[in-house]
């Protein structure tokens, strides 16, 4: 296979697509570069609106660290086209099949080709030799998710590589298409006027025995539901004692058209792992990039649910933003709003300058300085639906040692807020 060091990027929103530029490596910098190209800087398409503006000039990324290096040297908007560890798990799967030992940024670029996430589509691509449109049921989703995690992926197909590695996250998942009308999941194949009675979804598998996650990120979408936070459709599947995690994708639209998607991290053209945002921060970025005060008070409210729900793994990645083919940006729906710890025991974004210990002052604090007046009821609104966590849980078949834990640390929050 002939070394990639070169790519067009366009932007497919489902009608229109457009060639955005080209983006390039320079072996004489050790670096990649981007340039627009003319006809789409004229559209007026602020596709990356902070690190990228729309100029006739030549972008410079920052070096590449190397494998480990989460913006793989790219500009933070193409960053955003690859996925995070269980994603460039898949891929190293995939690449070993086909005798690519040291992938390149680029060549993980090609490899999402027109697969991705979001609107963003590369060219060349990778293509895979082998149309695998099929059927998939739970039980071989999980037996691939095992054999990628153990290094013995030798017998899954390269479509369903190809399904599992443009989706990011750390816990083993899949970007598919579900039928309602039979039940059934379907991969490798493109979601198009031909078969729009499918829902393209992501869907989370479980690879431990009486494994609770997908369990648990279900019954808290259902509290962020009752919360009245913004989230796609959810729900969950039951397979041999084995619970899978289905949530609606929210970059394709029920007409075909597209979004496209951007982190928060990815905007700012940052090292999530590393970079802290405040809570602050993200509050203005939003109101930067949207002017839409439903968007700054969606994300207050979502702030809140993180806090006293116990989700510590509130990240820069895990607030994105989304753009339709007229330019207008929005907060996404919410995602990955779950029960999460973290290495440090603290938030991953911190809030009034604190990543632990909050209290109801340091909600009325911000909340002044975005002018967000239902503050306390908003909290209280968070209070009510995590009230629902028992009985939820229970009904949902989680462990009662893992329903007692965590109601422990609801009742903690809700009495110190």
């Amino acid at each position: 296979m002939r070394e990639i060091n070169s790519l067009n990027v366009f932007l497919n929103f489902g009608v229109l697509r457009y060639l955005v530029g080209r983006l390039q490596y320079l072996k004489s910098e050790g670096r990649v570069v981007f340039e627009y190209d003319s006809q789409f800087i004229s559209l007026n398409l602020h596709f990356s609106p902070h690190q990228l503006p729309l100029e006739k000039k030549v972008y410079r990324a920052p070096l590449w660290a190397g494998p480990a290096d989460p913006q793989h040297g790219l500009h933070g908007v193409f960053a955003d086209s690859l996925p995070d560890s269980w994603g460039i798990r898949v891929q190293n799967e995939y690449f070993k099949k086909i005798h690519i030992s040291d992938p390149s940024p680029f060549d993980r670029l090609a490899f999402i080709g027109k697969n991705g996430l979001g609107a963003l589509e590369y060219e060349p691509a990778i293509e895979s030799k082998e149309a695998g449109q099929a059927v998939i049921e739970l039980a071989e989703l999980r037996k691939s998710a095992i054999g990628i995690i153990s290094g013995t992926a030798a017998e899954v197909s390269n479509s369903l590589f190809r399904q599992g590695g443009s989706a990011g996250g750390m816990r083993p998942k899949f970007v598919l298409l579900y039928d309602p009308s039979d039940k059934k999941f379907h991969y490798g194949m493109p979601f198009t006027s031909n078969n729009s009675h499918l829902i393209p979804c992501i869907l989370k598998v479980p690879v431990k025995q009486a494994e609770d996650y997908q369990r648990i990120e279900f019954v808290y979408s259902l509290m962020a539901k009752k919360a009245q936070i913004d989230i796609s459709e959810t729900d969950l599947f039951e397979y041999e004692d084995q619970a899978y995690f289905y949530i609606r994708r929210f970059d394709i639209n029920r007409d075909l058209t597209r979004n496209h998607i951007h982190t928060l991290a990815g905007i700012m053209g940052v090292d999530f792992s590393v970079h802290m945002f405040d809570y602050c921060d993200a509050l203005k970025l939003t109101w930067v990039l949207t002017k839409d005060k439903r968007d700054v008070e969606e994300l207050y409210r979502r702030m809140v649910f993180n806090v006293l729900a116990k989700n510590l793994d509130d990240h820069s990645k895990n607030f994105s933003f989304i753009m339709g083919s007229n330019g207008v940006w929005h907060l996404s729906p919410a995602y990955d709003m779950t029960y999460s710890l973290s290495r440090n025991g603290v938030h991953q974004m911190s809030l009034n300058g604190k990543t632990h210990s909050h209290t109801r002052d340091d909600f009325r604090k911000l909340s002044q300085e975005f002018n967000i007046k239902n503050w306390s009821i908003i909290i209280d609104e968070v209070k009510e639906a995590l009230s629902s966590w028992n009985s939820l849980a229970t009904q949902y078949g989680i462990s009662k040692e893992r329903i007692s834990s965590l109601q422990g640390y609801i009742d903690e929050n809700n009495e110190k807020i």
